[in-house]
């Protein structure tokens, strides 16, 4: 029994318990043993003391019976809103732009606080009935081919490329003595037409709730005027749901310990912790699950109540660590669900290095090849948890067998879709987005499913425990976090996109230099992700600036190399690019009408010297680039399975254990004050305006500006809400300072570039943090096949109206 089991779930166990009649009208009905069935199931409800089994069914009526005959839990719908914006309905390529214009209600002309709007909303949302621009007519009557399309729709997934009521007949799940045609459909006609599907015996719904990438995101976020997320709210959601149906799956696609202040302040032990009081089912082991050394994620595993999966996963020596399992079995109502996890085989090119020196993970396609078929032969419907990022979408093509894709490590939401007969689910990411997915079975096999995504707004209640959990985490986190290690003189600006010289970048790039006493530092623009203010600094400052873990890595590389390299980080000028370099060491300048790839005209030292192309330079970089990360191949010294870019002039010098925020955080605590100073590091001839609709891929600014809201404690690193920039002067270049404090403030032209947006496109981009939001949309138009892939319905494009009452 579930933790958050109610009475309410209990009661609808009772199904099988033979009710007296429960209407006085309905003795003469020849549907009236359906009319009792949906009774004893609480499907159906009176109407004017009686049943009124010859009334016409009302298209709101319709839709409380499609709800709850296929278990699906309320839509949350915001009813304040910005009535400038149009509703937008989750699709398959929803972005994070248009969260809040999703979680807009679906409908105008129903309102708010009506006995079924929250059912309209719900089951337009999962395309099983539609409202054209917003107007759904909800005490229009309805026809038989209507309802039953609904009902078709509800078993074999709106998306699904079928005709979806003669698959019904097929199947024997619609009646055959009941002419399907435009006759308006009678109240007892529609309880027959439900009857003939629930009362099946081999026809089984096999509830279930998904997140990914909840990367340590258990608290709420603030993006623009929309506050989105926290676990607490996602429980509520859990719980709903199990109120309908208590036998449950609850399931994660990986990525969920850490990437958070509060997630990385307690190793991921906070984000387990309400996991586990959320009961979750399984999660698969992620990407970014190797940001702490392995032995760290298996102690995760052994306080974990739920099971952690990867099928792929192995120590060096070929056994398969204990507290990982490759897959399992779980009963559901009767149906066998197989449950296998991959994790990404490019996983451990790309963490630090120490933290997997004794596992592989081994190939997910050829690993997924050999155990499906024998999971297959114990299961009868077979997941795939996936956390294979831009790999997701190509597994269905790969592997036969699996029924379920559930795709994690894109940070991508939206409708389910089919690719080659195979159903895929893209669940979102930091707890901002949740899916639920009613699997329908027929004769132990998967036939479709009945789909909604939920925005996670503060439309849903937090769920007291679960929270509880959150305050207790938060408030020690306030404590540890609000250490005051030092003060800014004046602001450092938020890189909201690396297109120019940024102050905050240029002194970790002087602070490292010094540190490791070396010639010249390149500082990867995606390492250094928010502003900080002027006055105090507390260390939560400090990780929001610097969320990375990223490694300090010294080598030895030519001056060609560096000049490759920092061409490479212009290619994308003017637009904001996460592969953009802040340096220290060294000035470049480089033309931004020339054509990518032609851009740079010279480097010049610091100290005004000549800058060699054929010199050897001992240069300091972070983990990412050595690894070959964004293309930076020439520097792949850490990737010992990809090294075909690797320059020969490259050699590693140093795998440092010293993070960037670290050394950060050391220099701050001895020079105790900062002040932000322009230099003209970084000399843009012809600059040029960046595409307003292109930003930096950037995770970390999706929800967050690097100014705390009024509402968030400072603790919660976050709880942050973007704030608009007023109108200002850069600062005009200032007298040299010492290596401790040249910096240079951030031009004004970056409050530009909106850090909650995540729309660029690029090929070569690897992954650093979640750097692969944009991926899989890219991807998909590469690997779907036309003729396999269904779309949503079209006459479900809605846009808002007006609202009349509803009794």
């Amino acid at each position: 029994m579930k933790k958050f089991a109610t009475i309410a779930a209990a009661t609808m166990l009772m199904s099988s318990v033979v009710y007296a009649a429960p209407f006085d009208d309905i003795e003469n009905s020849m549907y009236k043993d359906s009319i009792n069935y949906l009774y004893e199931k609480q499907i159906v409800l009176g109407r004017n003391d009686g049943f009124d089994p010859e009334g016409l069914l009302t298209r709101q009526e319709a839709a409380l019976l499609l709800q709850k005959s296929f278990k699906l839990v309320d839509v949350p719908y915001r009813e304040s809103y910005d009535e400038t914006l149009e509703k937008t309905f989750i699709s398959t390529d929803t972005t994070i732009d248009t969260l809040e214009s999703a979680a807009m209600p679906a409908t105008t002309d129903v309102a708010a606080g009506i006995w079924s709007k929250n059912a309209i909303e719900t089951v337009v949302e999962a395309r099983l009935m539609d409202a054209p621009g917003g107007i759904f007519n909800p005490k229009e009557t309805m026809t038989r081919e209507e309802f039953a399309l609904s009902v078709s729709k509800a078993i074999y997934g709106a998306e699904n490329q079928v005709n979806h009521i003669q698959e019904a007949l097929d199947d024997k799940l619609l009646p055959n003595d009941l002419v399907i045609d435009s006759t308006p459909i009678k109240r007892e006609e529609a309880a027959y037409i439900l009857e003939c599907v629930l009362s099946n015996d081999d026809f089984e719904i096999v509830p279930i709730m998904i997140t990914s990438d909840i990367s340590g995101h258990i608290l709420p976020e603030y993006y623009e005027d929309i506050e989105l997320g926290s676990l607490a709210r996602v429980a509520t959601l859990v719980t709903k749901l199990r109120d309908i149906e208590d036998d449950i799956l609850l399931l994660d696609a990986g990525n969920a310990p850490y990437d958070t202040n509060i997630a990385n302040t307690f190793e991921g032990y906070s984000t387990i912790d309400v996991m586990n009081a959320m009961d979750y089912d399984a999660t698969v082991v992620g990407y970014r699950d190797f940001c702490f050394e392995f032995d760290h994620l298996l102690e995760l595993a052994d306080r974990a109540d739920y099971k952690m999966l990867s099928a792929n996963t192995y120590w060096q020596d070929g056994e398969r660590p204990q507290r990982l399992s490759p897959y399992y079995v779980e009963e559901i109502d009767d149906v066998k669900v197989g449950i296998i996890g991959l994790t990404d085989h490019n996983s451990t090119l790309e963490a630090p290095q120490a933290n997997v020196n004794d596992i592989i993970v081994k190939d997910h396609f050829d690993t997924a090849r050999e155990i499906v078929p024998k999971l297959k032969e114990d299961s009868d419907v077979v997941i795939a948890l996936a956390n294979l990022r831009e790999h997701n979408r190509q597994l269905p093509y790969e592997v036969d067998g699996i029924d379920v894709v559930i795709g994690g490590g894109n940070h991508v939401f939206g409708r389910p879709e089919y690719i080659d007969n195979t159903l895929f689910i893209n669940p979102g990411a930091k707890g901002v987005t949740v899916t639920q997915v009613n699997i329908n079975t027929l004769d132990e096999k998967m036939i479709g499913y009945t789909a909604n995504q939920f925005v996670v707004t503060n439309a849903i209640e937090q769920h007291s425990e679960v929270k509880k959990i959150l305050d207790d985490y938060a408030s020690q986190m306030m404590t540890l976090m609000s250490e005051v290690i030092g003060s800014a003189t004046s602001e450092f600006e938020a890189p909201h996109g690396h297109n120019r010289e940024n102050a905050l970048a240029n002194m970790a790039a002087d602070i490292q230099r010094k540190h490791f006493d070396a010639d010249i530092v390149l500082q990867h623009g995606d390492g250094v992700r928010k502003g900080i203010n002027t006055g105090e600094i507390t260390l939560n400052e400090i990780h929001a600036a610097f969320p990375l873990d990223s490694r300090a890595i010294v080598i030895e590389t030519s001056g060609q190399d560096i000049w490759n390299a920092l061409e490479h980080g212009v290619e994308n000028y003017p637009n904001p690019d996460n592969k953009f370099l802040h340096v220290s060491g060294l000035n470049y300048k480089f033309d931004g009408e020339k054509p990518a790839g032609d851009r740079m005209i010279n480097i010049t030292m610091e100290d005004g010297s000549e800058f060699d192309l054929d010199k050897t330079y001992k240069v300091v970089i972070d983990d990412f680039m050595a690894r070959g990360g964004d293309g930076y191949d020439m520097f792949n010294v850490l990737n010992p399975e990809a090294k075909e870019g690797l320059s020969k002039q490259t050699k590693l010098i140093s795998d440092t254990k010293d993070s960037v925020r670290d050394i950060f955080h050391k220099h701050l605590l001895e020079v105790e004050n900062i002040t932000p100073i322009l230099e003209d590091r970084i000399d843009i001839v012809n600059p040029q305006d960046a595409d307003e609709n292109v930003t930096a891929d950037n995770d970390a600014n999706k929800f967050e500006g690097h100014k705390h809201d009024a509402k968030c404690d400072d603790a919660q690193c976050d709880n942050v809400k973007e704030d608009g920039k007023e109108d200002g002067k850069e600062n005009g270049k200032e007298t040299k300072k010492s290596d401790d404090d040249k910096v240079a403030k951030q031009s004004d032209d970056d409050k530009k570039d909106k850090d909650d947006k995540d729309k660029k496109d690029k090929d070569d981009k690897d992954d650093k943090d979640d750097k692969d939001d944009k991926d899989d949309k890219d991807d998909k138009d590469k690997k779907d096949k036309d003729d396999k892939k269904p779309n949503a319905d079209k006459d479900n494009k809605i846009m808002e109206d007006s609202t009349t009452d509803e009794n």
